[in-house]
């Protein structure tokens, strides 16, 4: 089981609790009850793009590109 200090919890007010990856800031999953994340937490793999961005402190560059052609217009 991962530590909360790789996957810190965010409870919402609509009474879900988010898990988020400290590595890519990624919303890794979204659940009602709590003990329903660790199953998403322990299959999560960083998307190389989101780690690009944050290594590189890109502020203000979105999180979730898919590609970068997307913005090639």
């Amino acid at each position: 089981m991962f530590s909360q200090a790789r996957f810190p919890h965010r409870h919402n007010s609509n009474g879900t609790v988010d898990s988020i990856c400290t590595e890519c800031f990624a919303t890794v999953a979204t659940a009602l009850d709590e003990s329903e994340l660790s199953t998403r937490e322990s299959a999560h793999v960083c998307d190389p793009v989101n780690l690009y961005w944050v290594t590189q402190c890109c502020h203000g560059q979105p999180l979730y590109i898919a590609s970068a052609a997307i913005y090639d217009s």
